[in-house]
C-alpha cells in the first residue's frame, strides 16, 4: 500500500540551460534505480529481522515494532517515487512542446552501496546489511529492527575511534566496504528531562549535555503538567486552558496524538503503570480514561458534581486497578475495569489539593487538604482510618516512603512533618525553609527526603535524624523537586524560568536547563531503560 503516493507533485527537473524539463529515458531510469534502492533497503530489514529473530536478541514486540515502523517509512518513500514516474508518464513533454524525446543523456552514476557489519565490542554480529556513505546513525538504527524509541538513543556506534552521531555519515568517517561498526549501550546517553512552562510550551532536555533537543508546541497556554510513558516513548502534557492533553514522540518531538472529549481544561494527566491507559483530570468536573495507543476514551468519570471547581488531580493505583480523583472537599476512587465510582472519601473541610496518592501496596490512600489535615483512608472500604493533624497552613503535599512505613507532608507555613503510618503519629518536624512548602518526597531508597519551597530553595534532609544536609538555591521560588529513578540526582524547576540537574549526594548542579521564557511548573527524569537486549 503506497500511501505516499497521494497528493505528491514533484517539480520537473530542468535541463542545465533551463529550456523545459528532462524527458528523455535517463529521469526513467533514475526512478527506477530509486525505486529498486528503496525494495533493497526493504530486502535488507527484513534479512535484518530474520536475524535477530534467529539470535533471539529482540523480543516479539520489539520485532513488530520495529519492522512496522521501517517498512511503513521503505513503504512511503516507494510510493513518493512510483507517484513521480506517474506524473511525468503522465506529462511526456519536451522542451519544445512536441511528444519527441529529447537525445538521452548519459545517465548519472548511482551512489555505490557497500556491505556494512555491525559487531559488538566482543565482536559477535549484530547485522550484516547494504549501506551506501549518506547513510547517518538513524539509517543504521532504521535496519537494525528493535531498535526504536528511547533505545536510539542508548546504542551508539563507532568506527576507527570515532563515534558516528548526529548527523555524521558514514563517508565522513570513512568507512568503507566490508567495514564493521562497533555498538555499545550507554544507558546515560538516552537520559532525558522533560519540562512544562507556563511559556505554553514542555521542552525534552538531554540530562548529559543540558541541550534542549525538542521543544513541545502546541497548547495555547500554560503548561502545567508533563510525565513520561513509563517506556520513555513518550510524552504526556496537560494545559488548563486547552481542552485536550497532547502526546510527543520523544523520538522526534511530534505530537503523535491529541486526547479531544472534554469541555474545559485539562487540569491533570498521567499514564497507567503499564503505559496502556492515560487517565486525566479536567475543570469540566470530570476524569477520562483513554487508550495510549488509539486516543480512544473508555470511560468518562462523572460524579464530582455541577456545583465544585472541577477534577484538579487523578492518578491510578500502584496495580492501575483503581482510580482516584479528587475535586474540591472530596476524593472519589474509581474502577478503572468498569469506570464506576466505587467509593467517595468524604471528610475534609476544605480543598483537597493536588498531591494525594496511594501506599506503595495500594492498601491506603493519602489526601492533602487546606484544611490543615492530611488523612488515611482504606483503599477497599473508603473509611477513613487517621487524620494527620498538626499543620497550622494547608497542606500542599503528602507522600509515603517506599516501604509505606513513613507519611511525609509539606505546608504552606514552612514546616515538612514526618509521620508514622501504622499510628498516625509526628515523628519529626522539618524546620528551615523560610517560607511555603510546595513539594515533599523521598528517594527511592528512602534514606533521602527531599522538599522545595517558594523561598527559592530545595533541601535534602536525613529521613532517619531529620537533619537538613544540602540546600540547592534558584533564584525564585522552586515549585518542583523529584529524585532520578537511581536516587543519584535531583531534578528542581522554578520560576526564575530555569530547570536545575543536582547531585543528591553533595548537592553540586550538574546542569542548568536555559530556554524557557516563563517559570517552569514540572520538570520529572525518563524513566530507566532496560538492559541491553540486544548485546546480551
Amino acid at each position: 500500500r503506497c500511501t505516499g503516493a497521494r497528493g505528491v507533485h514533484p517539480t520537473p527537473v530542468m535541463e542545465a540551460g533551463g529550456a523545459g524539463p528532462l524527458c528523455d529515458g535517463s529521469m526513467f531510469e533514475s526512478l527506477s534505480d530509486a525505486i529498486v534502492s528503496q525494495i533493497t533497503a526493504l530486502s535488507s530489514s527484513v534479512a535484518a529481522l530474520v536475524h535477530a529473530m534467529e539470535h533471539h536478541v529482540i523480543t516479539a514486540d520489539q520485532r513488530i515494532a520495529g519492522v512496522a515502523k521501517d517498512m511503513e517509512e521503505r513503504f512511503r518513500l516507494l510510493g513518493e517515487k512510483i507517484a513521480s514516474a506517474a506524473v511525468l508518464m503522465e506529462t511526456n513533454g519536451c522542451a519544445d512542446g512536441t511528444d519527441k524525446p529529447a537525445a538521452k543523456r548519459p545517465r548519472p552514476a548511482a551512489e555505490p552501496a557497500m556491505r556494512l557489519s555491525v559487531v559488538t565490542l566482543a565482536g559477535r554480529e549484530l547485522a550484516s546489511m547494504a549501506a551506501t556513505g549518506v547513510w547517518t546513525k538513524r539509517d543504521i538504527c532504521s535496519h537494525m529492527p528493535g531498535l526504536v524509541g528511547p533505545l536510539l538513543r542508548a546504542y551508539r556506534f563507532f568506527y576507527g575511534g570515532v563515534e558516528l552521531a548526529g548527523e555524521t555519515s558514514l563517508q565522513r568517517l570513512g568507512v568503507a566496504e566490508d567495514a564493521c561498526l562497533q555498538v555499545v549501550f550507554d544507558k546515560s546517553a538516552a537520559d532525558l528531562v522533560v519540562t512544562a512552562s507556563t511559556d505554553s510550551t514542555a521542552r525534552l532536555w538531554s540530562v548529559r549535555s543540558g541541550e534542549c533537543i525538542f521543544t513541545l508546541e502546541g497548547h495555547p497556554s500554560d503548561v502545567t503538567c508533563a510525565a513520561f510513558s513509563p517506556d520513555g516513548a513518550l510524552v504526556l502534557t496537560a494545559a488548563p486552558e486547552d481542552h485536550q492533553a497532547k502526546l510527543w514522540s520523544t523520538t522526534t518531538g511530534e505530537c503523535v496524538r491529541q486526547l479531544p472529549g472534554h469541555t474545559n481544561g485539562v487540569c491533570f494527566a498521567t499514564f497507567s503503570p503499564d503505559g496502556k491507559l492515560i487517565l486525566t483530570a479536567s475543570l469540566d468536573n470530570t476524569a477520562k480514561l483513554w487508550s495510549t495507543q488509539t486516543a480512544e476514551c473508555f470511560y468518562t468519570l462523572n460524579g464530582h458534581g455541577d456545583d465544585v471547581d472541577g477534577t484538579l488531580f487523578a492518578t491510578f493505583s500502584p496495580n492501575g486497578a483503581l482510580a482516584l480523583t479528587t475535586s474540591d472537599t472530596l476524593a472519589r476512587l474509581w474502577s478503572v475495569e468498569t469506570g464506576d465510582c466505587l467509593h467517595t472519601l468524604q471528610g475534609h473541610e476544605d480543598h483537597v489539593v493536588y498531591g494525594s496518592t496511594f501506599s506503595p501496596d495500594g492498601a491506603l490512600v493519602l489526601t492533602a487538604s487546606e484544611d490543615c489535615t492530611a488523612k488515611l483512608w482504606n483503599a477497599q472500604t473508603g473509611e477513613c482510618v487517621r487524620t494527620l493533624q498538626g499543620h497550622g497552613d494547608c497542606v500542599n503535599c503528602a507522600t509515603f516512603s517506599p516501604n509505606g512505613v513513613w507519611v511525609l507532608t509539606a505546608s504552606a507555613e514552612g514546616t515538612a512533618k514526618l509521620w508514622i503510618t501504622e499510628t498516625g503519629d509526628c515523628h519529626r518536624t522539618l524546620r528551615g525553609h523560610g517560607r511555603g512548602i510546595i513539594v515533599a518526597t523521598f528517594s527511592p531508597d528512602g534514606a533521602l527526603m527531599l522538599t522545595a519551597s517558594y523561598d527559592h530553595t530545595a533541601r535534602l534532609w536525613s529521613a532517619e535524624t531529620g537533619e537538613c544536609l544540602r540546600t540547592l538555591r534558584h533564584e525564585e521560588g522552586v515549585l518542583s523537586a523529584r529524585f532520578s529513578a537511581n536516587g543519584a540526582m535531583v531534578l528542581t524547576g522554578s520560576m526564575d524560568c530555569t530547570a536545575k540537574v543536582w547531585k543528591a549526594d553533595t548537592g553540586e548542579c550538574l546542569r542548568t536547563l536555559q530556554g524557557h521564557g516563563e517559570e517552569v511548573r514540572d520538570a520529572t527524569f525518563s524513566p530507566p531503560l532496560p538492559d541491553a537486549g540486544l548485546l546480551r
